[in-house]
């Protein structure tokens, strides 16, 4: 009998924690990328360094190609805990319509394989994402240009109606303003996803559908968010997503019940966008990516 029945459980925990330490410290790391837009008006009007221009991207992809083997993101995930340093996938948050006036001609002359996560909600409607709307409030002078960022954590995980009411009326936000976008913020529709699926180039993931920061979602709310994103994609293109990436993408809009939640889902893996390396010993619900890359 074993006299110390807590012994082998508090060994096993502390070796699991020293072997993540270790790994955190010295394991082989690799990046995944991310981006958000590419379009030519980064050069003068780049809101919280979400824009790259076309110039300047198609110089990170010849890069890329030159130091890394850029795999698929499915292909990535599936190889969890076998990926080399010099692996790494390109992934799109959002759906911009820039990511296939811009993005895929210069991903189809490079042959360079991408990842979009989609808010589904965005598709073939005129409706600015959140970022978009505090960047119009700022020029308009309702909002402080100094506090565009405690703004933006005040609002991010609001449905949008609720979002919508609370511009209105603290910040000057005219309705009719969604309509008077430029193409640098408006999203794709489903004829231009489905061309760049065909091209064997793009492919497409869960965002969830409005765009919700999941830290203070139910878990019904959180599920009808994923689920419908996911059957929107299922029935708008035949793609059955079982990658997610969090809205907003700071550890502070996790749940910590979140990566319980996906598997519980049916989800492989999930991505923030805190800027970090990934190892071996990263949880596949807690995977994430950068936004610079050396070159």
């Amino acid at each position: 009998m074993n006299r110390y029945p807590q012994a082998s459980s508090l060994y096993d925990r502390w070796t699991q924690s020293w072997a993540r330490r270790y790994n955190e410290r010295f394991a082989p790391k690799y990046d995944i990328y991310l981006f958000h837009r590419v379009h030519p008006s980064a050069n003068t009007d780049n809101l919280l360094n979400l824009k790259t221009s076309p110039e300047n991207f198609e110089k990170q992809i010849l890069w890329l190609k030159k130091n890394k083997e850029i795999l698929p993101l499915r292909q990535l995930v599936n190889q969890l805990g076998q990926i080399s340093k010099n692996q790494t996938s390109l992934t799109f948050d959002d759906g911009y319509l820039d990511n296939y006036t811009y993005v895929f001609p210069i991903i189809k002359e490079h042959q360079v394989p991408v990842t979009i996560f989609l808010s589904t909600f965005w598709i073939g409607n005129f409706q600015r994402m959140l970022c978009d709307q505090i960047d119009l409030c700022s020029k308009k002078k309702s909002i402080d240009p100094n506090k565009v960022s405690q703004t933006g954590w005040r609002l991010r995980h609001l449905l949008r109606e609720e979002r919508l009411t609370l511009l209105e009326n603290l910040y000057d936000y005219d309705p009719a303003w969604e309509v008077k976008m430029t193409d640098d913020q408006i999203g794709m529709n489903w004829e231009m996803i489905n061309e760049m699926i065909d091209s064997g180039l793009v492919q497409f993931e869960v965002h969830g559908h409005q765009h919700l920061s999941c830290r203070h979602l139910s878990t019904e709310q959180f599920e009808h968010e994923i689920l419908l994103c996911k059957e929107l994609l299922l029935k708008n293109t035949g793609t059955d997503s079982k990658i997610f990436a969090y809205p907003f993408g700071s550890e502070d809009d996790v749940h910590a019940l979140c990566p319980k939640w996906l598997q519980n889902l049916g989800f492989e893996a999930a991505f923030l966008a805190m800027g970090q390396s990934n190892h071996k010993m990263h949880s596949p619900y807690l995977l994430d990516r950068t936004q610079t890359i050396p070159c």
